[in-house]
């Protein structure tokens, strides 16, 4: 968004201008020692803590102590928070390889790469115009 423009939004019937506060998420891939554990949507902030918490109940570590070193890296496409714990079987039996049925879509993606897709392009048709009146019939019904 520029400087210039004003977010505009229709509530109860009018037309309205203002800034909204909304929440961030971005994919996270949860790494370690080295490999894609998970790779999942997270609100970016304490995001060690978060890692280390998911280590714990997906039963990777015995305590939060055993989760080692935490390192979290922003890249353009997601933050990686990468763990080194000492090796165990429990990581490679509990890695995530499997879509969920519901959710964020993310399960079983094992890259920040894979989670962002480009959109594909929509047609749109030139002069096309959305009339707010009916955007706001359509939300009463």
């Amino acid at each position: 968004m520029t400087p210039r423009e004003t977010p505009i939004r229709w509530r109860d019937g009018a037309r309205d201008t203002g800034d909204r506060v909304l929440a961030d998420e971005v994919p996270v891939a949860i790494v370690v020692n080295g490999a894609t554990v998970a790779v999942l949507l997270a609100t970016p902030a304490d995001l060690a803590d978060f890692a280390i918490g998911f280590a714990l109940t997906e039963g990777l570590v015995a305590t939060a102590a055993d989760a080692g070193e935490t390192d979290v890296v922003r890249h353009t496409d997601g933050i990686e928070v990468r763990l080194s714990i000492a090796e165990s079987g429990a990581i490679a039996a509990r890695r995530r390889t499997i879509t969920g049925p519901s959710g964020c879509g993310l399960c079983g993606i094992e890259s920040l790469a894979a989670a962002l897709p480009a959109p594909r392009r929509v047609a749109v048709f030139a002069g096309q115009r959305l009339d707010l009146g009916s955007v706001d019939a359509a939300d009463r019904r």
